[in-house]
């Protein structure tokens, strides 16, 4: 017979799949911000809590001692421990890691901005103020576990397991910077905070600035817990924005 095959690329050849340098891959991009964002703004909430807690309750915080907050510690060290292995695998098997870690900061975005009703409530009830300060470091005892494992889980999904070294490696070099600037944020908005109590009350004898009418309406004690609200809360948008090919590891 006289026809021959048409001489298109071998077969082996017409199958093969190139893959996207790691660098190049929008995914592994977003896998990325999502881990340094949710990093940066967990350990940022951490922070900030024991150092409001010392703060005197002239300057918006609630005055506790060491063994106060050491307490708090303990309470959210337990359910840390409790809860960081089984509850991150229950969501995550039923609900997949990109659904969870999106709840999971949305939660921590409403726990961190009723965070000063503590400090409210210590003025008539000083158990009260426990109750609430304990369910906190309960909630977020749940919570943190389920964002730190499900932004790992996310990055490693996001590589192809040949690219996963280089992947965790250029993520890491970031996720330990914003692991460094959280201390530095945290100090940074309680001081705001005990700034803007000192120098914006002001004392009736003369009109008041811009500034000082926002403190007397506004306390500042909110500040810094609903700046951080805002942040989980459009992280948790974004998470919820991550594809949905993220729940399951690539080959």
């Amino acid at each position: 017979g006289g026809g021959r095959e048409s001489s298109g690329r071998p077969p082996a050849a017409a199958a093969a799949v190139v893959a996207v340098p790691w660098n190049k891959d929008p995914t592994v991009r977003l896998a990325i911000m999502n881990q340094v964002g949710a990093t940066f703004i967990t350990l940022t909430g951490a922070e900030i809590t024991p150092i409001w807690m010392a703060t005197s309750r002239v300057n918006g915080g609630l005055g506790f001692t060491a063994v106060d907050i050491g307490a708090f510690g303990s309470v959210m060290g337990v359910a840390i421990l409790v809860f960081a292995a089984t509850l991150f695998s229950f969501l995550a098997d039923r609900f997949g890691p990109v659904k969870s870690v999106s709840w999971a900061l949305f939660f921590l975005g409403v726990i961190y901005a009723f965070h000063p009703l503590a400090v409210v409530i210590d003025g008539s009830s000083r158990t009260g103020t426990w109750a609430l300060v304990g369910s906190f470091a309960v909630a977020r005892g749940c919570m943190g576990p389920v964002v730190m494992g499900g932004v790992s889980l996310l990055l490693n999904n996001s590589s192809p397991r040949a690219q996963l070294g280089a992947v965790n490696g250029f993520a890491g070099t970031f996720t330990n910077l914003s692991r460094a600037a959280a201390p530095l944020c945290a100090g940074a908005l309680i001081a705001a905070m005990v700034h803007a109590k000192r120098t914006l009350a002001g004392d009736g004898g003369h009109d008041a600035t811009i500034g000082e009418e926002v403190a007397r309406d506004f306390s500042p004690t909110w500040w810094p817990f609903l700046s951080l609200s805002v942040v989980f809360l459009y992280l948790s948008r974004f998470a919820a924005r991550l594809p949905k090919s993220l729940d399951t590891p690539q080959s």
